[in-house]
């Protein structure tokens, strides 16, 4: 066991296609990586507050100039699993005197938390089978019921 050498790379992802920009990806994490250390900071904050309990009861309002905002759009969808709310509103903003521009501000998640994910929803309790769970637990819920009356 000590003597075996850690996979490399390549023997993880397989051959990297020609022409992928590595770089590309890389500095793209980088940008997204920033952004999420100044949301946990503005999440943090908002805790000690008292204005949310935790992350996941929160709804995050961040205005981020060019060439962020089409980045932070490319991942819209994933941001909220990014930064750990329940919601991500983006709005382009222009560029601050010198500064980054970037504005995050914390607000409590609309909707109803879902007893599976614990994450915040206007659909909970829109279908009577699950009435507690979201619209993400819905069809994992029925999956596994299916699965188990199958068997």
């Amino acid at each position: 066991m000590h003597l075996t050498l850690f996979p490399g790379p390549g023997d993880l992802t397989g051959a990297v296609p020609a022409g992928f920009d590595s770089a590309g990806l890389i500095a793209a994490w980088s940008s997204l990586l920033r952004v999420r250390d100044e949301a946990l900071k503005v999440l943090e904050v908002a805790r000690a507050e008292k204005r949310i309990g935790g992350s996941l009861e929160a709804q995050l309002h961040i205005s981020a100039p060019e060439p962020l905002h089409p980045l932070l759009d490319r991942h819209h969808d994933q941001l909220r699993y990014l930064f750990i709310v329940s919601d991500v509103v983006l709005e382009k903003s222009p560029k601050g005197n010198g500064d980054t521009g970037l504005q995050i501000e914390v607000r409590k998640a609309p909707g109803s938390k879902c007893e599976r994910c614990w994450n915040y929803s206007i659909h909970v309790g829109e279908d009577k089978t699950y009435p507690t769970v979201c619209e993400r637990c819905r069809p994992v819920l029925a999956e596994l019921e299916a699965v188990a009356l199958a068997k």
